[in-house]
């Protein structure tokens, strides 16, 4: 007598499924789905001098007024996160990334060099006596 065997049907099916699967993973899914862009419009030159002369204000008075180096440290700090967040025209962007590099400098000065923050101030208060729209 002759054992029918459902092993080959398993294998077989469990085949189909496993390619079935191959198929729908590898395929492109773009149906139902939808990107959405939000472009957000360029900063005018005027609204980021405006920012940024605020932002510069508010550190150099409040450098200024304190000589607590834990105090200038969260200030140079916060000042830098502005900084980084903030949206650049094209023509200012060598202009923010050197204020940016003054500020790194500063707070890494903080824990290393002294001589770094100060260094780093200077370069600020230069760039902005230099900068005609800039001036506090």
């Amino acid at each position: 007598m002759k054992h029918v065997s459902f092993f080959p049907f398993l294998v077989l099916a469990l085949t189909l499924i496993l390619v079935t699967g191959f198929v729908f993973s590898a395929s492109p899914k773009s149906v139902g789905q939808k990107t959405v862009v939000v472009q957000t419009p360029p900063v005018s030159d005027e609204q980021y001098q405006a920012a940024l002369k605020l932002v510069l204000n508010k550190f150099v008075t409040s450098f200024d007024a304190t000589e607590d180096v834990s105090v200038r440290a969260q200030l140079t700090e916060q000042t830098l996160g502005t900084l980084l967040t903030m949206r650049v025209p094209g023509q200012e962007k060598e202009l923010h990334l050197t204020l940016a590099i003054a500020l790194q400098k500063m707070k890494q000065g903080f824990g290393a060099n002294p001589q770094d923050v100060m260094d780093g101030y200077t370069q600020i208060k230069q760039l902005i006596s230099q900068t005609n729209w800039l001036s506090l």
